[in-house]
């Protein structure tokens, strides 16, 4: 039996702009433990890095809880292999 999975879109306020990070996969468990740490710490997004760097590996902005806006959780039918489970749009 197969582990049941959500994806989470996650909408905050960045300035004036709403924008919207998704994250996907995510167990019962570690939904759990996601929606426990966000709302006291926040949320912490990868910054790509400029020029020659690799992204997402040295940088990262911290949203803090009063900047999110909604939390929508949808239970998955299929895993998502799409290589970058955690996507920003």
């Amino acid at each position: 039996m197969s582990a049941v999975l959500f994806t989470i879109e996650i909408y905050y306020l960045s300035g004036t702009e709403s924008k919207r990070y998704v994250l996907r996969n995510m167990t019962a468990a570690k939904l759990k433990e996601f929606r426990e740490v966000i709302v006291n710490a926040g949320l912490m997004l990868p910054i790509a890095r400029s020029g020659d760097m690799p992204d997402e590996l040295d940088h990262w902005h911290i949203i803090m809880p009063h900047f999110i806006t909604s939390i929508d959780v949808w239970k998955q039918k299929t895993f998502y292999r799409d290589g970058d489970n955690n996507k920003k749009n």
